[in-house]
């Protein structure tokens, strides 16, 4: 089990800075974190990220799907090796007018819990505003 800072960035109750360590909630905030990201957004890490928001206005054409499955794909399999992918898909909800775009994610993460069984898969949806923050995850 690992302890990590609760995001978005906070103060707990007790002044000090707010962790967390249950292995759903640090799975849920590393997803967030890949996806948020922009690639060549963290200095130290360029490659880190996506580019989902220059894709926000793109075409719901079969070769975007592609590119934005593949990119999904390849971020997870760089930087979260323990998550395994069940499935990436834009939704077909994505709506340039309003600068929204979202893909739906579902996955689970390939270590044993304490019980001895495999964490159940989680799904989550990101929606990409038209600056790249994720709306909602």
């Amino acid at each position: 089990m690992s302890v990590e800072i609760k995001l978005p960035f906070q103060l707990g109750p007790n002044g000090m800075i707010a962790t967390v360590s249950q292995d759903a909630v640090v799975t849920d905030q590393h997803v967030q974190s890949l996806i948020s990201t922009v690639a060549g957004e963290r200095v130290m890490l360029p490659t880190y990220g996506l580019n989902l928001a220059g894709l926000v206005f793109g075409n719901n054409d079969p070769v975007l799907v592609d590119v934005i499955q593949n990119d999904v794909t390849d971020a997870f399999a760089q930087w979260e090796p323990n998550i395994t992918l069940l499935s990436v898909n834009p939704s077909q909800t994505t709506d340039a007018q309003s600068g929204l775009a979202a893909v739906d994610v579902e996955y689970s993460v390939s270590n044993l819990n304490a019980v001895g069984t495999a964490t159940n898969a989680i799904f989550r949806q990101a929606t990409m505003s038209i600056g790249g923050t994720v709306a909602n995850l």
